[in-house]
């Protein structure tokens, strides 16, 4: 059995080489004694520490949209949001009853696959105590995706496959000229380019330095160990 890989039961010599090669290729999965003959995949959530108390008191977490910042008032992403979980529906399978949106998860950060350094500045505007809380969860349950270009379906842009800057121009000029409904057709379609994760990074393009995860829902039985930072704030300032 290859490092890093943990498998509960019997494996063809063809299936222990495509899991390696998922391996190698910074997808890390490992053995989990309660998930009997499954691949869970490891994980790190970022939650205001409310989420974990009410984890630990019902046992199972799922989002909540009115508390949501990307979801109200001037930071609206919900269409970006929605569109996602079209994506997920078909590629993992339909939300579970009551589920509206998903559990966000990291990956890899800066270009590993390991837990985020909480003192890194994308944390910075996490205001009061959060929990950083490290989960399993199984393979088939998540959806891996490029933070960085996620911002193209955020910002609702055209995600070109173009790899010089004349390729760009031509490429980008050749979807302008579609009609709007056209167009939209083709921008939706070009944002499931972020979906590959495999590291890349060139002087025109990056992807898999940050690889965020999302999934339904999270349960207590998922969590591993929980890290807490940040501190209250009093008078908007951290004390």
């Amino acid at each position: 059995m290859f490092e890093g890989i943990g498998l509960i039961g019997a494996y063809t010599a063809q299936q222990e080489l495509k899991l390696e090669a998922k391996f190698k290729a910074g997808h890390m999965y490992h053995r989990n004694s309660t998930l009997l003959e499954r691949i869970v995949m490891l994980l790190w959530t970022i939650q205001p520490e409310r989420v974990w108390r009410l984890l630990k008191q019902e046992k199972v977490f799922r989002c909540n949209p009115e508390e949501s910042v990307y979801l109200n008032g001037d930071g609206d992403f919900s269409a970006a949001y929605s569109w996602l979980v079209a994506q997920m529906e078909e590629r993992i399978g339909k939300r579970p009853e009551g589920v509206t949106y998903p559990v966000w998860a990291w990956h890899t950060f800066n270009w590993k696959h390991r837990k985020p350094d909480l003192r890194d500045y994308y944390f910075s505007a996490c205001y009061g105590v959060h929990t950083c809380i490290e989960v399993d969860i199984p393979e088939e349950n998540v959806l891996l995706s490029d933070e960085e270009n996620w911002h193209f379906v955020l910002n609702d842009w055209f995600y070109s496959v173009a790899k010089s800057e004349e390729e760009y121009d031509r490429l980008q000029s050749k979807y302008e000229s579609l009609p709007e409904e056209e167009k939209g057709k083709v921008r939706e379609k070009s944002w499931e380019r972020i979906f590959e994760v495999e590291p890349i990074d060139t002087d025109w393009h990056r992807q898999g330095c940050y690889v965020q995860a999302v999934f339904w829902e999270l349960r207590l039985s998922q969590v591993r160990r929980v890290t807490w930072f940040g501190r209250y704030r009093k008078n908007g300032k951290r004390w």
